[in-house]
């Protein structure tokens, strides 16, 4: 079925994106919790999302958020996407 095949394909980008994350992550010697904080924001999630998805204040998101911003040396979010954009060779639609 040629919309199971487009799901499956569709998978497995999403699995390699998440892949090219972790290795971001790693080259930038991001903490586990730096690293989950890293990967919601590079989806696009808000603050208040990643707070609630993790089960952390919202400070504590924004500290490891700046933390992650010092360590991969960004200055705001629009950077961090960029940079993540141009590692994982993912096309802007």
């Amino acid at each position: 079925h040629p919309m199971l095949a487009f799901a499956g394909a569709v998978a497995q980008e999403a699995s390699k994106r998440q892949e090219a994350l972790k290795l971001f992550a790693a080259q930038h010697d991001l903490t586990p919790r730096e690293t989950d904080v890293f990967m919601l924001l590079a989806e696009g999630n808000s603050l208040k999302h990643i707070a609630e998805t993790l089960v952390l204040s919202e400070n504590t998101v924004k500290r490891h958020r700046s933390n992650v911003y010092q360590k991969v040396q960004v200055g705001s979010r629009q950077d961090l996407l960029d940079l993540v954009r141009e590692f994982t060779g993912a096309d802007e639609t």
